[in-house]
């Protein structure tokens, strides 16, 4: 798959493959910084409801909590396990 793609280092064969080129690794970026944001976010819910916790000394808001769990794990999920992969060679296909 990498073989096909167009190189920084040399000529493309034509503008629409250069084009492409770019908008694929743009996108990839993209999707990579979102899932990024997501692990963050739910990193930080997941702390502050841990933190509301212990003040109150209650245990509550476990679907907050149960919530921001399932999106970091599905982020993280997304992000490692080839799901970006299996993306791109979808991208490439169609």
């Amino acid at each position: 798959m990498l073989l096909n793609l167009p190189s920084s280092s040399q000529v493309a064969s034509s503008p629409a493959a250069a084009a492409f080129g770019e908008l694929l690794i743009d996108t990839m970026r993209s999707i990579y910084s979102q899932l990024d944001d997501v692990i963050a976010d739910s990193k930080a819910a997941i702390a502050a409801q841990s933190e509301k916790e212990n003040e109150n000394e209650q245990p509550g808001g476990q679907s907050e909590e149960s919530g921001a769990l399932l999106s970091r794990d599905a982020a993280t999920k997304d992000k490692g396990k080839g799901t970006l992969l299996q993306l791109v060679k979808l991208l490439l296909v169609r």
